[in-house]
């Protein structure tokens, strides 16, 4: 077999160089991408680029029904320090649907408008949270940063290995200082 050939897995071949297959995973339906770093070889899944897209159109949806949580949190704090931390971390969510929906579009696929049902269940949790008071508010929205925190970590996500290291690199740490920053406030006090 050529070295510069790979396989993947449904018996297609595809030209690859040191980096991997040329052109990307993002262009191909089915791809295997192979790169060595430190000793280790790096494979990328094999999978179709929806399948993708939908992985990223998941998490998207969490980003957008934490908008949406943090927009009706916002809406029941007085103004203050605190509804300012909570401006600024709802603004770190908006950033990240940005970064999701460049790059679901980077498949070819067209990324959902709305939350879905992740927007319908945060959305009534949140309401619920706020006619509590702020202090509920505040901890259901850190229980919140932590599932998403676990999402972004989670093995389990399997997205082509640029993806994967994208997601790893840029959304990952976005939001571990998100969950930081939420952890802090309530542990202030609100």
């Amino acid at each position: 077999m050529n070295p510069n050939i790979s396989s993947t897995d449904n018996g297609k071949s595809a030209l690859s160089d040191a980096a991997g297959v040329h052109g990307g995973p993002l262009d191909q339906d089915t791809h295997l991408r192979t790169r060595r770093e430190q000793g280790d070889e790096l494979i990328s899944p094999v999978g179709s680029s929806a399948e993708g897209a939908e992985i990223l159109n998941d998490l998207l949806r969490g980003e957008m029904s934490a908008v949406e949580a943090y927009d009706l949190a916002i809406a029941s704090m007085p103004r203050g320090d605190v509804a300012r931390a909570l401006r600024s971390l709802r603004d770190n969510h908006d950033h990240r649907v940005s970064l999701l929906r460049d790059r679901v579009r980077a498949y070819g696929i067209d990324p959902p408008p709305s939350s879905g049902a992740w927007g319908v269940v945060a959305t009534t949790l949140q309401r619920a949270a706020d006619l509590l008071g702020p202090g509920a508010a505040l901890i259901l929205l850190e229980e919140g940063e932590k599932h998403g925190l676990r999402r972004y970590s989670a093995d389990r996500i399997a997205y082509d290995l640029d993806t994967c290291e994208w997601v790893q690199a840029t959304l990952l740490p976005a939001q571990e200082e998100t969950e930081r920053l939420c952890r802090d406030l309530v542990s202030w006090g609100g």
